[in-house]
């Protein structure tokens, strides 16, 4: 097949696939998805090819996510199949190694996520971009970040938008390793190789496909033999442990529970706790995952128990959940999976909990843990605010208390927050409240408030704040208005700080502004910032503009 938007090259039983539009930072659009879907499928069904590498063209960029361009053209007989792309990817029964030779933003961090394996090269950099370009998770990134990094990463990714480089990504598990002394591209065919050379690929997994047998009376033993063989792939004694849940052998419980003790590898137990959430009818299995949440020495097993009793719905579970928040030798990770797991359950049964826990806790960060689980809680808004009010507080759990206001899907989470505002002398809370608008849902009504207050307020941390916050929520009002805020104010330090209020939005009339003011600023000092700030974006027209300076 002939491609446009991509290169296919195979070499002794591995296919390199390479994104080839260097010029576009190789962004995704519509055919460029469709081809790599197509690539992937000729892959899986072509017996000379054994495994495979995913790669970007160039030494800048491995994938930076859709065109924004396109998207904003393109009709639903023509939408990108992200989704059906990533999924081929993730359950492909032939390995896919990424080599990640630069930038991985966006789509293109998800797209290194769902193979199997994932090189960096040193200089590569993962990010994040969603929020700042106004853009959903279309492709269903999240899922995918989650199960890999563990939903506080994966949040920390999609909420803050940070750059991560190519060592904190293995750090985190984003990536196996960093290629040393070797190209990405080069290191990731090795591995590929070593691949080939140690497994054999003629059949596919039996339960890849979530066949059937599962379902069958009596073949649960049978599946209990594939979650027990260790020569089997992870992801293949996964699927048959999550069989095992759903048969309908009277058996499955007690059959999983002994499976569990069994076999050692965290992930494969990790399935198995799940199917053992899943079964609400049987007494043992909420003894045995009491049990765990309270006594197995993985931790990371133990928050996977605790979460599966926040799926229970009797007191039992409840109780065990209150007395691991309540227990400082399980530890602060613990006790704020047991806050978490507490959120998940009734609101009759949880928020009283919640609230207690919220107001009397001793560690602060597990009462931010509380304070955040009541913010997702319609009806919430007059205890948080009591919180905000309590000068005994401690700051960050007055913090954490405005956050979760804002964050609230209440309707007068605006008028709360103005109101907060207008009460309070604290400079910290003030920036934290100016802050958190970002999060509103009710956007026009937050511009309105931050406009109003920019040209009152004369702290200046707090109308830096303003500035950041304006830029940051990527609102076409708010962005004129700082533009005109530059171009009225005569006060140099205050324009540096709008400059990076502009610099931190990274939208395109921002970019805009900045490339003019670096052009053209009577202010030399001005004229230094904007430029310093285009450096530090990633906007290919910022990175034209700077060469052109250079030139």
């Amino acid at each position: 097949m002939t491609y446009e938007d991509i290169a296919v090259a195979v070499d002794d039983g591995v296919a390199v696939i390479t994104i080839d539009r260097p010029e576009k930072a190789n962004t995704l659009r519509s055919r460029t998805a469709r081809e790599l879907l197509a690539a992937f499928r000729e892959v899986r069904e072509d017996r000379s090819v054994d495994a495979a590498v995913l790669t970007g063209a160039g030494d800048r960029f491995f994938c930076i996510g859709g065109e924004h361009e396109e998207l904003e053209t393109l009709d639903y007989s023509s939408v990108m199949p992200v989704i059906d792309l990533y999924e081929f990817i993730d359950t492909m029964p032939k390995p896919v190694v990424a080599a990640v030779n630069g930038y991985a933003v966006g789509g293109g961090n998800v797209l290194h996520v769902v193979c199997d394996l994932a090189v960096a090269a040193p200089h590569a950099v993962f990010r994040q971009v969603g929020p700042l370009v106004g853009s959903f998770d279309a492709g269903y990134g999240t899922w995918y970040l989650e199960e890999l990094i563990g939903r506080r990463r994966a949040k920390e990714m999609w909420f803050l938008n940070k750059k991560y480089s190519a060592a904190e990504a293995v750090a985190m598990g984003l990536v196996n390793e960093i290629a040393d002394g070797v190209g990405a591209v080069e290191r990731a065919v090795e591995i590929a190789q070593d691949l080939r050379r140690r497994t054999q690929f003629e059949h596919p997994p039996v339960v890849q496909e979530r066949h059937p047998i599962g379902h069958l009376p009596g073949e649960a033993a049978f599946l209990a033999t594939l979650v027990r063989d260790e020569r089997e792939s992870i992801k293949v004694r996964q699927e048959a442990a999550e069989a095992i849940g759903d048969s309908p052998d009277s058996d499955a419980p007690a059959l999983l529970q002994k499976l569990y003790q069994s076999v050692s590898q965290r992930e494969v137990k990790r399935e198995i706790l799940d199917a053992i959430s899943d079964n609400r009818t049987e007494e043992s299995a909420l003894n045995f995952l009491i049990e765990i949440a309270e006594r197995e020495p993985d931790r990371e097993l133990r928050k996977e128990a605790i979460e599966g009793l926040g799926e229970k719905n009797d007191s039992r579970s409840l109780a065990a959940l209150e007395k691991i928040a309540n227990d400082p030798a399980a530890g602060r990770d613990l006790q704020q999976a047991a806050v978490e797991a507490i959120s998940e359950r009734p609101e009759a049964e949880g928020l009283p909990l919640l609230k207690k826990i919220a107001r009397a806790h001793p560690d602060a960060e597990v009462r931010r843990e509380a304070i955040e689980s009541l913010g997702e809680h319609p009806g919430q808004t007059s205890f948080l605010v009591e919180l905000v009010r309590n000068d005994s507080e401690s700051l960050d759990v007055r913090r954490e208390a405005v956050e979760a206001i804002a964050e609230s899907e209440n309707s007068d989470a605006v008028s709360t927050l103005k109101q907060l505002y207008s009460a309070l002398n604290n400079r910290e809370l003030k920036q934290e409240i100016i802050e958190s608008f970002e999060d509103c849902a009710d956007r026009k009504a937050a511009v309105d408030f931050l406009l109003e207050v920019a040209g009152k307020d004369q702290d200046r941390e707090v109308r830096e704040q303003i500035f950041s916050t304006l830029g940051n929520m990527n609102d076409d009002r708010a962005l004129n208005a700082l533009i005109q805020l530059y171009d009225s104010e005569g006060n140099e330090d205050v324009k540096d700080d709008i400059l990076s209020a502009l610099g931190d939005s990274e939208s395109k009339a921002a970019i805009i502004k900045l490339m003019n003011v670096a052009k053209g600023d009577p202010s030399i000092r001005m004229r230094k910032k904007a430029i310093s700030l285009l450096g530090d974006s990633d906007d290919p027209e910022a990175i034209k503009f700077l060469e052109g300076l250079v030139k």
